[in-house]
């Protein structure tokens, strides 16, 4: 009898001490974390990932030494192992994310990683709710179309495009715009947090029309992850840290001071194309501060000349004017301003 109740009061301690517990969140998307390491990056709140979950599973470290930011501001991601385990990592945005660009701009040779890292930049509510860019080998260290552009479920036809990549250092820029009709993907070699450069620095694009794209009002968040594939431990050693210079998200836009291509002059002023996506018309304006000779055309992605709507033509100092677009099929295209010793592109989307 004095054994039963004994055994009852050591249970009664362990029921009540289990109601009066915290109960912690382990989801591994809309985590709202509140034990969750938070940190600050290109002017957004982040959410670090730890535990054992999917994509993989991985091992998931939020440590200083996994990520970090450094005297630059700089972010740093790095694939560690632990005691023994291998651990990814992972960061997520706490602010829900909307329509509109998002680009990332990458440090590390991701046309080089282990065949078992995966780099993604992507936005996520769940499997089906996602917009992914992302770099892997998948396993195969002979794979040779490592990026891959995605609107999840992946399994649909139509979904994904994947593309070779080889860059000439190991700086990028990564970017989708996400529409409630469309989503363009952008894969580019170097930095570019302003206008974006000429074709010739283009990786790769891809404009999606599917039936698969989410709604802003699914709730969608902003990651970054570094991880294993099936958890499997890298085979190379040499590329296990990405460094994520700089992220613009929609409603950051007017944060950025716009870059200065090379050999753009003092004089040139403007360039601007609206509507843009455009349809059967578009209005092009563009200003310099002196006169002098220029040239406006439209090039494919595979550089190819589609259309010339002036050749050295004198432009005093502005020119606006509406052009029709009838000739061109649905797609995306370079808008060209060239002048004696510079130019500019445009990125310009058609659809009918």
């Amino acid at each position: 009898m004095q054994k039963f109740k004994v055994f009852s009061i050591i249970l009664l301690i362990l029921t009540v001490n289990l109601f009066s517990q915290p109960q912690i969140s382990f989801e591994t998307n809309q985590n709202q974390a509140t034990l969750a390491r938070k940190i600050q990056f290109s002017g957004v709140d982040w959410f670090v990932k730890s535990g054992y979950y999917g994509p993989g599973p991985n091992y998931w470290s939020d440590t200083p030494e996994s990520v970090w930011l450094d005297n630059e501001g700089k972010l740093h991601l790095k694939i560690r192992k632990i005691d023994g385990k291998w651990y990814a990592v992972e960061i997520y945005s706490e602010q829900l994310t909307t329509y509109g660009e998002h680009r990332f701009l990458i440090e590390g040779a991701v046309d080089q990683l282990d065949k078992n890292v995966v780099l993604g930049l992507f936005t996520y509510k769940d499997d089906t709710h996602e917009i992914d860019i992302e770099f892997s080998k998948w396993g195969d260290s002979n794979y040779q179309q490592p990026g891959s552009f995605t609107v999840q479920p992946y399994t649909i036809s139509g979904n994904s495009r994947s593309f070779a990549v080889k860059l000439k250092n190991p700086l990028s820029t990564q970017l989708f715009n996400w529409q409630p009709n469309f989503v363009h993907f952008s894969s580019y070699q170097g930095h570019h947090s302003g206008l974006l450069p000429s074709p010739d620095q283009l990786i790769q694009q891809w404009l999606y029309f599917g039936s698969s794209i989410p709604k802003d009002v699914h709730q969608l968040r902003t990651h970054i992850n570094f991880w294993l594939v099936d958890g499997n431990a890298p085979v190379d050693e040499r590329n296990l840290e990405i460094v994520i210079h700089q992220v613009i998200l929609p409603g950051q836009e007017d944060n950025v001071e716009p870059e200065s291509p090379s050999g753009l002059p003092e004089n040139f002023n403007l360039f601007q194309i609206y509507p843009n996506p455009a349809s059967a018309s578009m209005t092009i304006n563009f200003q310099l501060k002196t006169p002098e000779p220029v040239s406006l055309e439209i090039f494919d992605l595979c550089g190819k000349n589609v259309m010339t709507i002036f050749k050295n033509q004198w432009v005093e100092k502005q020119y606006q004017a509406v052009h029709t677009l009838h000739d061109l099929p649905s797609g995306v295209y370079f808008c060209q301003l060239k002048g004696k010793s510079w130019r500019q592109a445009l990125k310009l989307l058609h659809i009918h």
